[in-house]
């Protein structure tokens, strides 16, 4: 999928990488990181329109000429579906994927909670007399500082950073940034040096975070305009009033379709063959 993505829809964008395999030919004025335009959630946008509506719809010469919508939808009716094998985008799928620290686990300090990258994290189930001083597993946003979770007798809990105000909304990148910048200018003492979260937070609300924090700053609101649109939403550059029209009789997630309205005729779902490759 990766080469036919490539060369069916990346290769046509303006300034795509080709050129690059060819160095000695590659002039400033046709460097494709001089003639970049497209902003992540739009790109991400056309990449599923592409995949959709172009891709999932059109014959493919290894399915016999059936689409792979049409040789999946045959697949469902013949061996029917694989409920036990499907993992739901809810809840609990977002916590198990969210980073953790190199332990996995971090201990339940009296008044103050768990300490995640040198800040500290608190929600009000910590004040059970049984979780204190235990360890418990605990996982945080890498695109928000301000929030991380623990998993305190069997739920996952939304814990706040003691300085919440400062980091609210800035990403692990970030941060990761700011302290390799205050280590740095702190070179000269750096063995007695510790980085405190307030130093840190107001470092990086301070204008002294630099032009590597800025631009890391804005890469992370294109990985924000992702997220925007898997949750339905449109990019902020969109430069239409909607999105483009799709078949809204299929659930994409699902890839759920009634076999009738994909074929002019009835088809019979023995006849089709449905293909591992696909």
């Amino acid at each position: 999928m990766f080469e036919t993505n490539n060369t069916q829809f990346v290769y046509s964008l303006e300034a795509n990488t080709q050129i690059k395999k060819k160095v000695r030919l590659m002039t400033k004025s046709v460097n494709p990181e001089e003639l970049s335009l497209w902003p992540l959630g739009l790109l991400y946008l056309y990449l599923r329109e592409w995949s959709y509506e172009i891709y999932d719809t059109t014959e493919h010469s290894a399915l016999e000429g059936h689409s792979p919508q049409e040789a999946y939808i045959a697949g469902l009716a013949q061996f029917g579906r694989r409920d036990h094998k499907r993992i739901p985008y809810d809840e609990n799928f977002h916590f198990l994927t969210l980073p953790t620290t190199k332990r996995g686990k971090a201990k339940v300090h009296p008044n103050k909670g768990v300490k995640i990258n040198y800040k500290y994290y608190w929600a009000n189930a910590f004040r059970d007399p049984e979780v204190v001083n235990t360890y418990v597993s605990v996982r945080y946003e890498p695109f928000n500082a301000g929030i991380a979770y623990a998993y305190v007798r069997g739920i996952w809990v939304k814990c706040i950073s003691e300085y919440y105000a400062l980091f609210q909304g800035h990403s692990e990148k970030e941060i990761e940034l700011a302290s390799a910048e205050l280590r740095k200018r702190h070179k000269n003492y750096a063995s007695k040096y510790k980085i405190r979260a307030k130093h840190l937070g107001e470092f990086i609300a301070s204008a002294e975070a630099g032009e590597k924090l800025l631009k890391q700053i804005l890469c992370d609101e294109q990985n924000q305009e992702v997220f925007q649109v898997i949750e339905g939403g449109l990019p902020n550059l969109y430069p239409y009033k909607k999105l483009p029209e799709v078949n809204k009789d299929i659930d994409h997630e699902n890839k759920e379709l009634p076999i009738d309205s994909v074929f002019s005729q009835p088809v019979d779902p023995s006849k089709l063959t449905l293909f591992k490759s696909y």
